[in-house]
């Protein structure tokens, strides 16, 4: 998948607002946010030099899988049939039942928003690749409010000298590292209160069990720094915003070429249980 089409899908967010609550949902999305985007409000200790990274490669859904090789890697191995559009508006009918008009529209951008910049980073970005890593910097965005460190930057002299010191990874972090700050206003605990906020607002039961399980899985994400709940997280999103609040393949698909990632349907929603469309194996354990 190229990454030409990200901005195209980014296009689609035009119409919605970008409230107080999306961007406490937007800061648990990126969980720990690539640093690019937080360039404006970050800052080292000392002149500003340039940070090595090692070179990767694109990213598409498929990819979407544990590092560690004995956990099964769900969808991954196949691709499981979407719901039409009957299917969707019928499910959608059933969730939002007895919501309050604002609720809904209030509910749809902040899974929209969380949703879109999450399939950014993970699809387009290299997230996972820093969350494979428990002590990776860009989980104190769970951890931490105020002042936050995401990670260390190196002179590209004393990076191309790193492998002849004979130090450790810690040892040439503290020798040589600068640290990388960003702000963070909202943690795990702040985005815990505005889930449970949201699931107050709504009635269905299914519906309202996607929250349980987002609400658990936050949780075990901060406990655990475990990269697969991010995976799971996403794939919540992704399967709420374009196949139940929206859909995804008529509302968005003529706004991009490569149309792989809307189509991709993980069947994980409690909604769609007792339907052909339900996906028992498509969380990660």
């Amino acid at each position: 998948m190229l990454k030409k089409n990200s901005v195209q899908i980014f296009s689609c967010r035009m119409q919605y607002t970008t409230t107080h609550f999306t961007r406490n949902l937007f800061r648990f999305s990126l969980l720990v946010a690539a640093c690019m985007l937080f360039t404006g409000c970050s800052k080292k200790r000392a002149d500003p030099s340039p940070k090595v990274s090692s070179e990767k490669t694109d990213t598409t859904q498929d990819d979407l899988k544990p590092k560690d090789s004995n956990t099964a890697p769900a969808s991954g191995q196949k691709s499981f049939q979407q719901p039409d559009k009957n299917t969707v508006l019928s499910i959608r009918s059933a969730a939002l039942a007895g919501m309050d008009s604002k609720d809904v529209e209030r509910l749809k951008t902040i899974i929209c928003n969380a949703n879109l910049r999450l399939e950014a980073l993970l699809i387009f970005g290299d997230l996972q690749d820093h969350l494979t890593d428990p002590n990776d910097g860009y989980w104190n965005y769970l951890e931490q409010t105020g002042e936050i460190i995401t990670g260390y930057s190196y002179k590209t002299e004393d990076w191309e000298k790193k492998d002849s010191l004979g130090l450790t990874d810690e040892e040439f972090q503290q020798q040589y590292g600068e640290p990388v700050y960003a702000h963070n206003d909202y943690d795990a605990k702040a985005i815990l209160r505005l889930l449970e906020e949201l699931k107050l607002s709504i009635y269905n039961d299914a519906f309202s069990q996607d929250f349980d399980i987002l609400i658990e899985l936050v949780q075990k994400a901060k406990e655990t720094h475990d990269v697969n709940c991010v995976i799971n997280i996403y794939r919540i999103l992704h399967d709420m915003d374009y196949y139940l609040l929206r859909y995804g393949p008529e509302d968005l698909g003529k706004y991009v070429q490569d149309k792989s990632t809307i189509l991709k349907f993980y069947g994980v929603l409690e909604d769609y249980k007792g339907t052909e469309y339900y996906n028992k194996e498509g969380f990660l354990s």
